[in-house]
């Protein structure tokens, strides 16, 4: 027979403000609707847009849910209302899972009927048989703790019949536990089989949880190490005491003891009915410093009775890596010497964790900020930072008054904040090398100091370069420049704008040519234009937020590198040189008349030739082409022709010559068409030796060609 209670009344608004059921005080639990065939209330939902506003920290919960498994062969008819002969909507099949939301019993029949949903009703209970029993959905990893196995079936039934067997110390993952007319406990897998959990006789599965975290073995004797969860399974090994292992699984046994599963698989004990020989750890990467007035004992264990090898004394630093309470609430640290020590005991403290802090600081207080011996803000005064002043930190700690210090690089300390963290009298600086261009229309105020407040001794005009070499954001966000005369100025995004010191030449690629503007603005007044090849050099380069470049001359005028598509640039900058080039391409290389490769072919170079009227003492410009291709510009006596060059660059005096090399004097190289010259050439500390009549091969040099490796 099937046990029910009647349902209880979920309260109602007590002011009759709204329909749904509320709840007083935001701590509130479910309701317990029932017992039996009955499941519980599922999670009450937390406060929404329909809180009651009357009732101040009062929510709505959902109504119930119920959660049903059918059970009968034969299954169940889902019906459009509760009347029996009602219209058939729809049927469960076995093994099928239902949630409802109301139970309705027939005090004249004793059925017990579930509402899934709106209008729609299934019979759970028809006075003789139930047809669904109460099912819990769980997330949760069972083991195998039976030495025989368990058997995983196809159906909720017993005698569904087995379709595998779980192994001893198999785990399984579970979604729904239901239990049977017998009492047995059963769960259905994510594999959509079951098992049993329990029966009349035996314990097959057991719920485990994940322990994915190191532990420290706190007892004063080894504790043993066994290849199974029962304490007969044989012994494996010892951990010795403070000894640190990684957990995977936790599990009861069936005496009730706490068992951990290693990550190789072996299991300990963590805790039984009379001790604990296992603690939970925390890995930590963190430095700490000694507070303690006193010398701080480093012992050799975990246990603050085991051998001391050691002390910490005042600011002394140490590395840890491990935290651990011990059964007395001492906060226990392994420094990565393996050593142990303790962080605080009750309210007493003996180390605080330090957090490197190697930057500047700004002073923003108005009063100078006192910098003293030691950590103790009662230690004595050294000195004084004053406002505007910029020190350097190494690291920073908290004091048990809120205060936060900081270790300067000479080894004293400076407060940043006392307790009230909102009034710094230190903040984080970055010292910066950068130049600014205003780009405000109505200038920028330079101030005399950091604060915002603080009085004006200039303005940056619109179109002004200033260069920065500290920057600090103040309390309300606002970031503040130091340029490099001293004063101060906010830095705001439509007002400044970041520049590139550039301090190249650049080469004008445009057919057109290009204009030269007295801003960087389009608006700015034309003052000139730069024709075609024509060479400038630039100082600052400007990205725009359309996506264009803008390059400032030095003669603080401006022109458009390229107006928004960088593959199509206006200017390419170009590297001047002093080299002399030999053709190595075994196939002629095309003199042309202009930068791009388009233009009209003025001549041609051979392999192991230089340019006919090549002058090693002119300064002509390299490029990047279109396609990433080198181009170098040669003089000529009608002006500078472009020539691809390979990304090999040989000069004259280890070239190959296209015919024998002429020797001078016995050691002077002299190349066709050009003269010999002592600066730069190929001046050997021996004769040159010819390899096969025409390969030059110096003392200690590879041969030039690249296809002959001879040394």
């Amino acid at each position: 027979p099937v046990q029910t209670t009647p349902k209880s009344t979920p309260p109602t608004c007590p002011r009759g403000k709204c329909s749904l059921p509320c709840v007083e005080g935001s701590e509130a639990g479910p309701f317990r609707f029932g017992d039996g065939l009955l499941a519980e209330l599922g999670n009450a939902r937390p406060a929404g847009k329909n809180l009651c506003a009357s009732h101040e920290g009062a929510r709505h919960v959902s109504m119930p849910t119920y959660t049903f498994l059918c059970v009968s062969p034969r299954g169940a008819l889902v019906r459009s209302g509760l009347a029996p002969n009602s219209l058939v909507k729809g049927e469960l099949q076995i093994d099928q899972v239902v949630d409802g939301s109301e139970l309705h019993a027939d005090k004249r029949t004793g059925a017990l009927r579930l509402k899934i949903d709106d209008t729609q009703w299934v019979l759970v209970y028809n006075g003789s048989e139930a047809l669904l029993r109460s099912a819990s959905r769980v997330d949760a990893f069972y083991m195998c703790i039976h030495p025989g196995g368990a058997e995983v079936r196809r159906e909720f039934a017993a005698d569904s019949g087995a379709v595998e067997v779980l192994n001893f110390h198999g785990l399984v993952h579970g979604v729904l536990t239901c239990k049977d007319a017998a009492g047995c406990m059963h769960v259905k897998l994510d594999s959509g089989c079951w098992s049993c959990i329990h029966d009349q006789f035996a314990h097959f599965l057991q719920p485990i949880k994940l322990a994915d975290e190191l532990y420290v073995c706190v007892s004063d004797d080894v504790v043993l190490l066994r290849d199974g969860l029962p304490a007969s399974s044989e012994c494996l090994g010892r951990l010795s005491p403070s000894e640190v292992v990684q957990g995977a699984w936790t599990c009861l046994d069936v005496e009730g003891c706490m068992q951990l599963m290693l990550d190789d698989g072996s299991w300990a004990c963590i805790q039984d009915a009379a001790h604990q020989y296992l603690r939970p750890a925390t890995g930590v990467d963190a430095y700490y410093m000694c507070v303690s007035t006193e010398s701080l004992a480093v012992r050799s264990g975990f246990s603050v009775g085991s051998s001391v090898i050691g002390h910490l004394h005042q600011e002394q630093i140490v590395h840890g890596v491990l935290l651990c309470d011990n059964e007395s609430g001492v906060t226990r640290l392994q420094l990565e010497s393996g050593n142990w020590t303790s962080v605080c005991s009750g309210t007493r403290t003996f180390l605080r964790l330090v957090t490197p802090a190697i930057r500047h600081y700004l002073c923003v207080s108005p009063r100078s900020v006192s910098i003293r011996s030691g950590f103790a803000e009662k230690s004595p005064v050294v000195g004084e930072v004053r406002h505007g002043e910029v020190v350097r930190g190494v690291l920073t700690c908290l004091t048990c008054s809120g205060a936060l210090r900081l270790k300067m690089e000479a080894g004293k300390w400076i407060s940043l904040h006392a307790a009230d963290a909102s009034q710094p009298l230190l903040l984080e600086a970055t010292a910066i090398d950068e130049y600014y261009l205003c780009v405000g229309s109505a200038g920028l105020f330079a101030q005399k100091g950091f604060p915002a407040t603080s009085a004006r001794v200039g303005t940056l005009p619109f179109g002004e370069v200033v260069r920065a070499v500290l920057s600090c954001v103040n309390t309300e966000g606002v970031t503040r420049l130091k340029l490099e005369d001293g004063s101060w100025t906010t830095f705001l995004e439509d007002a400044l704008r970041p520049v590139k010191h550039v301090d190249a030449v650049y080469l004008c690629t445009c057919p057109k040519g290009a204009v030269v503007r007295s801003s960087h603005a389009d608006s700015g007044n034309v003052v000139g234009e730069l024709a075609p090849e024509q060479t400038v050099r630039g100082a600052m380069l400007l990205s725009c937020k359309d996506g264009s470049s803008r390059l400032m001359l030095d003669n603080g005028s401006w022109v458009a590198v390229h107006a928004g598509d960088a593959t199509r640039p206006m200017l390419r900058p170009v590297t001047v040189l002093d080299r002399r080039y030999v053709c190595v391409s075994p196939k002629a290389v095309r003199v042309t008349s202009t930068f791009a490769s388009t233009g009209a072919v003025s001549g041609e170079i051979h392999e192991g030739q230089a340019h006919p009227t090549y002058s090693p003492r002119a300064h002509v410009p390299l490029r990047t082409g279109a396609g990433g291709a080198w181009c170098l510009g040669l003089p000529q006596r009608q002006g500078r022709h472009p020539v691809e060059v390979g990304q090999r660059q040989v000069e004259a005096s280890r070239s190959v010559a296209a015919k024998k090399p002429e020797l001078v004097q016995g050691r002077f190289l002299l190349q066709p068409g050009i003269e010999a010259f002592a600066g730069g050439a190929a001046l050997a500390e021996e004769e040159p030796q010819l390899v096969q009549g025409w390969f030059l091969l110096q003392p200690g040099l590879k041969a030039m060609r690249a296809d002959f490796p001879c040394t």
